[in-house]
């Protein structure tokens, strides 16, 4: 199994810090992923901050499930 985290509102020692742990719950086989946007927020603290760090996220995943749909013959979404 894969898992992708993406967090949006922090800085990537955080995502580190949240991929480590997630791992450490993780099945042994289990892939963990972690990315931060490019432009992160701070804190989400109201709908505006989460619609803004939704966006950042997509922006991140696109591109991302993309190459991994090719992949997979085009069946990520189907999978999932």
């Amino acid at each position: 199994m894969r898992v992708l985290l993406i967090n949006g509102n922090t800085t990537p020692a955080i995502t580190e810090s949240i991929a480590r742990a997630t791992q450490e719950c993780a099945l042994p086989e289990t892939e963990v992923n972690a990315l931060t946007p490019p432009i992160v927020l701070v804190t989400v603290e109201g709908y505006l901050d989460g619609q803004l760090s939704a966006a950042l996220a997509i922006r991140v995943c696109t591109p991302l499930v993309n190459s991994l749909a090719s992949l997979s013959g085009g069946l990520l979404w189907q999978r999932w």
